[in-house]
């Protein structure tokens, strides 16, 4: 008894240092030189420079000073970077700052969830399994917002937890708040764990069933209005005392809900060639083959197999215990997601960035099957072909991406050998489980490391570390993904438009993103974020012109420009400014791509 009261607070100090060191790796993971690559995705960064010139275009989120369209998402995850960068500064740094604080505190709040069924050991492993997922460092990051949202599933998974333990239904209420917050951050992508929190409460709160279903119809009326209130609001107040409703088809927010950002994403088509270019053809194998495996996947197979082998494993019984509930939680959301990304026509890479809690959950609950199976039972060779086979899958991953990456596989091989004959022929099995454990986890941890150096990362779309190819990736449409504010145009603008509303118009917000982070002035946002929103008419062009609003428009970057009648008329009423000689600041398939200023007077 005396040795166990000397070991024990030591072992419990050791455990918690285990913790810290984890979070301190995800964090160096997320922080290091954190915004030193600019702003990111400038579309998002313009958004928050304009939210902060007044309270109408911070609530209606405003693409672009002048209030003339809203962003294609949800406020709330912009809200919070725009509090930052009131407190900050709007800087990469500031920006950045909301996912990665998000992504460094997702970890023990996994390791916390994991652990109060699990114990320890698991919370552990799904703690640093969660850290070195490299999708999710490319994206905590960067200023897209799913990292902001993946902590506030978290929390939400917590919350369902407790109200499947609890009588008290506060616990459901504030799980529903928690997703329909989600909402705001992206919309339905907040759902995708939705059918395995109402699996979790359906199948182990300790109510009837009939009971069971009345609460969970309450908690979705709940869910519904926290998620739709700010769409109802906007969608209540008169267009002409609002934004445009960025990639809308009616202006609404309903229509961005269920269109673009809804059934858009499931069975899109525009921009396929490139999409596949991206994401590769739908199809059961898409997450385990370029250019998707490199994002979540290395340790995909473990975390499939593991499910498997823990349904299996927890045999028959009523109520279910604690293993069968955890499939039906981790399990339920990433098959969910798993089925999703498989299928779906149209989303980008980051955001597999979903598959990283409730795949690192399942990676520590596999992990910890095979060290009970070590302790139990002889079967636990089973669970070895699945480390095995998830091996052999992250080496074939790692050549197709890197052609030199023989450290990595020889560190991995060192560590798996080590842990293999620890179990073979040693009594120190804790040991040798520990170098399995990490055996497969050191090639994805050495490509989160690649990605928090990499020097040019895709910051519009960003992706875990990417071998330079000499290609420039596009956006959907062939929009380049960046631009660059030309300084003589921004000084010839500056210097010609200080009595005039509008510094210029642009077909679109890549075009014109820049130029409002450089000069804080409104810039008329035509087609709204690809080009395709009728925010800017032929009338209200006409207008704005005789009304002395706007003067400068900008015309002719790759295949994005202006509507062909805008162009018409142009053409018609306007000079251009020859002065001027502009090009793209991007490298183009058709060499530096000249780019056009008309000056328009007043109309008659």
């Amino acid at each position: 008894m005396l040795s166990q009261s000397i070991h024990t607070p030591m072992r419990q100090k050791m455990l918690h240092r285990s913790l810290l060191l984890i979070v301190l790796l995800g964090a160096c993971l997320r922080f290091y030189q954190l915004g030193a690559g600019g702003e990111g995705n400038l579309y998002y960064a313009a958004a928050v420079k304009s939210m902060l010139i007044s309270p109408q275009n911070f609530f209606f989120v405003a693409a672009e000073p002048g209030g003339s369209v809203t962003v294609d998402k949800p406020p709330l995850g912009l809200w919070v970077q725009a509090l930052s960068a009131l407190a900050l500064g709007v800087n990469g740094f500031a920006l950045a700052l909301p996912q990665a604080l998000a992504g460094t505190l997702s970890i023990p709040l996994l390791y916390h969830l994991v652990k109060r069924w699990f114990g320890v050991a698991a919370g552990l492993l799904a703690a640093l399994a969660l850290a070195v997922t490299p999708i999710t460092v490319a994206v905590e990051r960067n200023n897209t917002m799913d990292g902001l949202l993946v902590f506030v599933l978290l929390l939400a998974a917590w919350s369902f937890i407790k109200a499947s333990e609890s009588v008290r239904l506060r616990y459901l209420w504030l799980g529903a708040l928690l997703v329909g917050l989600g909402f705001n951050i992206k919309m339905l992508q907040a759902f995708l764990p939705l059918p395995a929190f109402y699996g979790l409460y359906f199948l182990s709160a300790p109510h009837s069933w009939i009971r069971k279903i009345r609460h969970l119809t309450a908690a979705t009326l709940v869910l519904l209005v926290v998620s739709l209130t700010w769409a109802v609001v906007v969608d209540l107040t008169p267009a002409e005392s609002r934004p445009y409703i960025g990639s809308s088809s009616n202006n609404t927010v309903m229509d961005l809900i269920t269109g673009y950002n809804g059934m858009g994403r499931l069975l899109g088509q525009a921009g396929k060639q490139n999409r596949v270019q991206e994401l590769g053809e739908p199809g059961m194998m898409r997450l385990f083959q370029p250019p998707l495996s490199k994002e979540a996947s290395w340790l995909l197979p473990l975390g499939l197999f593991g499910m498997v082998v823990l349904v299996v494993r927890g045999g028959r019984q009523w109520p279910l215990s604690q293993t069968q509930l955890a499939v039906v939680l981790w399990g339920g959301w990433l098959m969910t997601e798993v089925i999703f990304f498989s299928v779906a026509r149209f989303y980008h890479a980051y955001y597999l960035i979903m598959l990283g809690p409730p795949l690192a959950a399942l990676v520590g609950l596999t992990l910890r099957e095979l060290w009970m199976l070590f302790q139990n039972d002889s079967r636990w060779v089973i669970l070895l072909i699945g480390i095995g086979g998830t091996f052999a899958f992250q080496v074939v991953t790692l050549s197709a991406y890197a052609a030199s990456a023989n450290g990595l596989i020889a560190a991995a091989v060192g560590l798996l050998a080590m842990g293999l004959i620890g179990i073979l022929i040693s009594d120190r099995r804790q040991w040798a489980m520990g170098c399995l454990a990490t055996g497969l986890l050191v090639i994805p941890a050495g490509w989160s490391v690649w990605t928090m150096l990499d020097a040019n990362p895709n910051s519009v779309l960003p992706t875990s570390y990417h071998v330079p190819t000499g290609r420039r990736p596009v956006m959907a449409g062939g929009m380049p993904l960046i631009s660059l504010a030309n300084p003589e145009l921004v000084a010839y603008l500056q210097a010609h438009t200080q009595d005039i509303e509008y510094l210029l118009a642009v077909p679109n917000a890549n075009m014109g993103a820049p130029y409002i982070l450089e000069t804080g002035r409104p810039v008329l946002l035509a087609g709204g974020f690809i080009g395709d929103d009728p925010v800017l008419t032929v009338d209200k062009l006409t207008q704005l012109v005789t009304d002395g609003r706007l003067k400068y428009l900008l015309d002719g970057d790759g295949q994005r420009g202006f509507k062909m009648a805008i162009r018409d008329w142009l053409n018609a009423n306007c000079s251009i400014v020859d002065d001027l000689k502009l090009t793209t600041t991007v490298p183009h398939p058709a060499g530096q791509r000249e780019i056009m200023l008309y000056k328009c007077e007043a109309v008659s």
